[in-house]
């Protein structure tokens, strides 16, 4: 079912050039109301109806009464829009904008935009002068509003982007894949697309989805997929880049605000690499400790802290105080064991951890980015001085594909 909304108003020509040329199954006619000294458009009508022979259930017209007033004029159009979306849910819409006032046509328009659903067309022609087509070479055609749609919700992708909000910005872009989108338009969009689920996937660790999503457009984000490829190597040259992954998602999550998850990632970081020391010193597993690879010095340490388990597992800090004596990371952590505890107070009273209060900005902002700090001191005494050997980076907050989408030809 094909609708045509349109505009009438000034001479009614082009109105009869569009319908005959959409040949719709239903019109719907905005016209203008009774002014203090004029008809409104709406009297030209019947005689539109007749050249066309449109019968009287094929369609409606619909005044508006402050045809001056472009809100009104925007909002009506919308309204209507809507309506017949709602009532013919399949239908194809069709809103041309030639006839009516200024605002009419104006207004008409910016709904039609707005209605991702919508197509957009206008009556052309010759001109003989400015003002007007001539009469007799009046002929509809399509309007591309590809790139004023697109431009228009580059702000949202663009904020969501920013926050780190991927799957925000996908949404968007999904919902514009649901468009007719023009042929040249169409690559780049797959390309936002399949980026956007990559980093999503990777923000929610899920490294291997994100690397099997981000493989065939490596190109468009060449340092990230380095580090994700290294991520995903069952034993990576850095033996803390997922550490360093932690550190990074903790710093979207409190980009986004959301302190207590920042604090969660930050502990199980901090816990992450007293772990992996363990490995390295005495390949200790931290979810199933045999004793007997520990020192018997320090297996006391273990057994007050977990008596009687079938499966002695280690927490942070007793998983730190083993290292106490390690020549790499021990004076440090004898150093900094209160502010360590400090900090594991601040953790513990979170409500994702032991407690029930949330942790706001101010309190973020002045003790939870010590645990950050307190992870970058360990891994920078573990690696001598020295930064890991994989260029690390945090997540993007700009794509270039975004950017090529509103240059596209549309």
């Amino acid at each position: 079912m094909n609708i045509l909304v349109l505009t009438v108003g000034g001479r009614p020509e082009p109105v009869v050039t569009a319908i005959r040329s959409l040949e719709p199954d239903r019109v719907v006619f905005l016209c203008s109301d009774d002014g203090p000294a004029t008809t409104g458009s709406y009297a030209d009508v019947p005689s539109i109806v007749a050249e066309t022979r449109l019968v009287a259930d094929r369609y409606a017209v619909v005044k508006i009464r402050n045809f001056d007033d472009l809100q009104d004029c925007y909002l009506e159009s919308q309204r209507v829009l809507r309506q017949e979306r709602e009532a013919h849910p399949q239908a194809r819409i069709v809103a041309d904008y030639t006839g009516g006032t200024k605002s009419m046509t104006a207004g008409l328009a910016m709904a039609a935009v707005d209605d991702p659903s919508c197509e957009l067309n206008l009556v052309a022609g010759s001109r003989r002068d400015r003002d007007r087509v001539a009469p007799g070479t009046e002929f509809a055609q399509a309007v591309a509003v590809w790139t004023a749609r697109t431009r228009k919700r580059m702000p949202e992708i663009t904020n969501r982007l920013e926050r780190f909000d991927y799957p925000g910005a996908l949404a968007v872009l999904e919902d514009i894949a649901k468009t007719p989108i023009p042929h040249a338009v169409q690559q780049q969009l797959a390309v936002a697309i399949a980026v956007c689920r990559a980093l999503d996937a990777w923000d929610r660790f899920a490294h291997h989805e994100a690397e099997r999503l981000l493989q065939p457009f490596r190109h468009e984000l060449v340092d990230h997929y380095r580090f994700l490829k290294e991520l995903c190597r069952e034993r990576p040259r850095d033996p803390y880049l997922l550490v360093e992954d932690l550190l990074l998602n903790a710093e979207r999550r409190a980009v986004q605000g959301r302190y207590d998850d920042a604090v969660a990632r930050v502990y199980r970081a901090l816990e992450l690499i007293a772990h992996t020391r363990l490995r390295e010193l005495w390949e200790i597993d931290p979810s199933d400790v045999d004793l007997e690879k520990v020192p018997p010095a320090k297996r006391s340490l273990i057994a007050r802290h977990e008596p009687g388990e079938r499966k002695i597992q280690l927490p942070l800090f007793p998983s730190w105080q083993l290292l106490a004596d390690d020549e790499a990371v021990g004076p440090w952590f004898r150093e900094n064991r209160s502010r360590m505890l400090n900090w594991l107070q601040l953790r513990n009273y979170s409500i994702l951890a032991h407690g029930l209060q949330p942790i706001d900005a101010a309190t973020y902002n002045r003790d939870g980015v010590e645990g950050m700090r307190l992870c970058r001191e360990a891994l920078e005494r573990l690696r001598g001085g020295g930064s890991s050997v994989v260029g690390v980076v945090q997540l993007p907050t700009r794509l270039a594909v975004i950017r090529r989408l509103t240059e596209a030809d549309g």
